[in-house]
């Protein structure tokens, strides 16, 4: 039985895919920290979205999406706390590019 995935080593699989920055919501927009840029996130595109649910607490579940920018290259990751935990700024970010990945 293979063991599931966590956060963390998803993440290093992406990285070694590029997705070596690391977004993060402010004022609507996403921010790549490496790279010091903003984006609207409607304008990114969603390669991957990767859900992970706490085993013992439902609480404890988090998403991670493998974004990046087809204009500059820019790729990274974005990781939210999913559910009740999640903070305001990142729900409306999350509305935007699930709606944008279910439209692919």
């Amino acid at each position: 039985m293979q063991e599931p995935e966590t956060l963390s080593g998803a993440i290093e699989k992406l990285n070694k895919k590029g997705y070596t920055d690391d977004f993060q919501a402010k004022n609507n927009l996403l921010y790549a920290i490496r790279h010091r840029h903003f984006f609207d996130p409607a304008l990114l595109v969603v390669d991957e979205i990767v859900r992970f649910e706490g085993e013992t607490d439902l609480d404890d579940e988090s998403v991670l999406f493998a974004l990046r920018d087809s204009v500059s290259g820019i790729k990274g990751t974005y990781v939210v706390a999913y559910g009740t935990d999640m903070d305001e700024s990142d729900m409306d970010i999350v509305k935007k590019l699930e709606v944008k990945k279910a439209s692919m």
